[in-house]
């Protein structure tokens, strides 16, 4: 295998005994709630003030979900990707909500552009703002429950490995230049002996995850005895305990910097100030699409290929750049917002792209791959059928990770995931924002 070899969301078998998916949900739903209350502060996020109830805030405007809605109930991103671990669908009161900030702060801060009369003329700067402010509130809750929860798995796989294990999992740390076996297949892993294990035969599996361990040469002629036990066993250990730990690592810097772009958002209200944020996307369409869509947007590149975030820099002093996106359904059109930090000047040539397209309909469909290929946080109709969501699974289902049988430098990783997310694929897919999805198209 060439290359990294990404992972796709919700690529493997399905279970078919339906009480192994309850009892797997009940797992999954301890972990969750194991890391909610782990990750519980005692003072609201916006004032400072203890509370002991915090407000369910809703991470888009109920109205746009209402709008949107059959009986109640939208559809959002497992309604595409199937996991038996998580509900299908979902009602009004349970989408896109954090408890983060106290009741009195939800109803005050967010009142200007959660207002659907206030959507007759382009946001005001403070709406602006507003969306920020929730935006990166909602990614900080993530974050901090992201952080507990693979702490929680990270303590419960070491605590599991014997005494014995937990020896031989440092032995090898220590002598591994990486930590999967050179095959060209994992599957044959399994059937390795740790007494017949070369340890040249160690490389960069991973390479993406950045595992690097010491190199020692010549250690015992290239052979390890440990009792008979396998290797795939230790491996395996390694590879969790190390990927969580890169997580964990990647969590925490993306935690400090969504903390910093909610400061900025709130001191730009609080200070009035008019040009924190610049439109780089506004259209206002006639008719109702049938997505609502309120979140923070990170590409990898642009249309031509430029190198906007190399997620694959560990440097601290080296920041991932987002932009601020809304597309709001509204009772008889929809608002679509693309927006910065005026600081930011990582997208210019991405926004140049983006408004260069020669019509409408290809911007929307640029926007439409981007939605559903880079985030989790959109919510559809039910009015749009099963068919339709199944074309749209490929997109749903890419993630930026993956594993390479070979060692790749930072340029070539970011080549591979130019590929995984190809902008020139965007006309293969269901475009939910063009006028073919309505839900009530206006004749001209």
């Amino acid at each position: 295998m060439k290359g990294i070899k990404f992972s796709n969301l919700g690529d493997f078998k399905k279970i078919k005994d339906k009480q192994e998916i309850i009892e797997q949900r009940k797992i999954l739903n301890k972990y969750i709630k194991e890391s909610k209350n782990k990750s519980k502060k005692d003072c609201c996020y916006y004032c400072g003030k203890k509370t002991e109830k915090f407000c369910n805030s809703h991470t888009i405007p109920q109205f746009t979900l209402k709008n949107i809605s059959k009986n109640g109930k939208v559809n959002y991103f497992n309604t595409i990707l199937e996991l038996q671990s998580l509900n299908s669908n979902k009602g009004l009161n349970e989408s896109g909500t954090f408890k983060i900030i106290c009741r009195d702060c939800d109803s005050k801060i967010f009142s200007d552009y959660e207002d659907p009369n206030n959507y007759n003329e382009k946001p005001t700067y403070k709406m602006l703002a507003q969306i920020e402010m929730k935006n990166n509130l909602q990614n900080i809750n993530k974050r901090l429950i992201e952080i507990e929860f693979y702490n929680i798995l990270k303590n419960e796989i070491f605590d599991k490995m014997s005494e014995e294990e937990k020896t031989y999992l440092n032995f090898i740390k220590k002598i591994c230049t990486n930590h999967l076996v050179q095959d060209n297949s994992l599957e044959n892993i399994d059937n390795i002996d740790i007494n017949s294990f070369q340890i040249n035969n160690l490389l960069n599996c991973v390479d993406n995850i950045d595992i690097n361990f010491s190199k020692i040469d010549s250690l015992y002629d290239n052979r390890i005895e440990l009792s008979g036990i396998k290797i795939n066993e230790i491996i395996q250990n390694i590879y969790q305990y190390e990927y969580i730990e890169k997580i964990e690592k990647v969590n925490k810097l993306d935690l400090a910097e969504f903390e910093e772009s909610f400061i900025n958002a709130k001191k730009s209200i609080i200070d009035d100030i008019k040009d924190a944020y610049s439109i780089k996307f506004y259209e206002e369409l006639d008719y109702v699409v049938p997505i609502a869509f309120q979140g923070t947007i990170t590409l990898n590149s642009d249309l031509e290929g430029n190198i906007i975030n190399n997620i694959y820099n560990m440097d601290t002093n080296y920041k991932i750049k987002n932009f601020s996106s809304a597309i709001f359904p509204l009772k008889d059109k929809s608002i679509i917002i693309i927006f910065v930090d005026k600081e930011n000047k990582r997208y210019d040539k991405f926004f140049k792209q983006l408004n260069n397209l020669s019509n409408l309909d290809d911007k929307l469909s640029l926007i439409n791959y981007i939605i559903f290929s880079y985030s989790e946080e959109y919510f559809i109709s039910p009015e749009v059928n099963d068919e339709i969501l199944k074309k749209l699974l490929p997109l749903a289902q890419k993630t930026s990770t993956g594993y390479s049988l070979e060692e790749l430098t930072d340029n070539q990783k970011m080549e591979d995931l130019k590929r995984q997310f190809n902008f020139k694929e965007r006309n293969n897919y269901p475009n939910l924002l063009s006028n073919k999805f309505a839900l009530n198209f206006k004749e001209n």
